[in-house]
């Protein structure tokens, strides 16, 4: 850079360091948001591929051969007959409770069975579990489950009350339930279209995974800031530069009149 262009462009020592430390961690945070978004994007794939393979039948958990999370199932068997709530889930505004029920497969082996949504209401003192609810009950007699098999997750503070959970920790519903622990558990209806979710209770596929990645635009968030601090710089850095010429002619410093300009009518 040339003395005059230097002397076109003095920024303060302190907007520089100011700007030599922040401009590269907001690149570098724009960068791992563009990174997070490839990771998202990959995993995606990698669910709608299993998704989209052909449903599995599970009627029994011999060998403990599992199909991977994520595959869609199809369970032959019937429910336990216990059952709990998961409670403060919100559809549509509504706020409600997820039916969580042990399913007893034909061939031996026991799975976790998310029902389905049933909304929040009164609850009569002889109620004091969710299976004598009015037909809210696990049905009885041999079915047939479809959904998609997913992994549960661990919440040490899950249960709040007998019976009454605030996430679905596989673990300590079994537990609760008198049931072995399973790695996995079948949301039921989670592919079902809106009109199929829509009717009766408990209702299905509300809950169904959806992936939103915003990292691409929080990656230009970020780079778009590292841009207007630099473009600040330049600019307070110009504005100092052409300070003292300004300052001259905010002064007035204009030539003096000549006697001839005097003696002009």
């Amino acid at each position: 850079m040339g003395e005059a262009t230097m002397s076109r462009f003095k920024p303060p020592w302190y907007l520089t360091l100011c700007v030599l430390a922040v401009a590269p961690a907001l690149a570098y945070l724009g960068f791992w948001q563009l990174s997070r978004n490839r990771e998202m994007k990959a995993h995606k794939a990698m669910l709608d591929d299993r998704i989209g393979q052909d449903e599995v039948i599970l009627d029994g958990l011999g060998g403990r051969n599992w199909p991977a999370p994520w595959r869609r199932v199809r369970l032959k068997g019937e429910f336990t007959g216990g059952q709990v709530w998961v409670i403060n889930r919100y559809v549509g505004g509504a706020l409600g409770h997820d039916l969580i029920a042990g399913f007893r497969l034909a061939k031996g082996g026991v799975l976790l069975v998310d029902r389905g949504w049933v909304p929040e209401g009164p609850i009569p003192d002889h109620i004091d579990s969710p299976e004598k609810r009015p037909g809210w009950a696990p049905p009885s007699g041999p079915w047939e489950l479809s959904g998609l098999l997913r992994k549960w997750h661990t919440d040490v503070d899950a249960e709040v009350a007998p019976q009454r959970f605030r996430s679905l920790d596989g673990g300590r519903i079994a537990k609760a339930l008198g049931l072995p622990i399973a790695p996995y558990y079948l949301d039921q209806g989670a592919l079902l279209s809106e009109g199929e979710r829509a009717v009766g209770f408990p209702r299905r596929g509300f809950h169904a995974f959806k992936i939103r990645s915003p990292h691409l635009s929080y990656a230009v968030q970020w780079f778009s800031l590292c841009v207007t601090l630099l473009v600040l710089y330049v600019l307070v850095g110009i504005r100092r530069a052409r300070a003292p010429e300004d300052a001259k002619l905010s002064k007035g410093t204009y030539p003096a009149p000549t006697t001839a300009d005097v003696n002009k009518p």
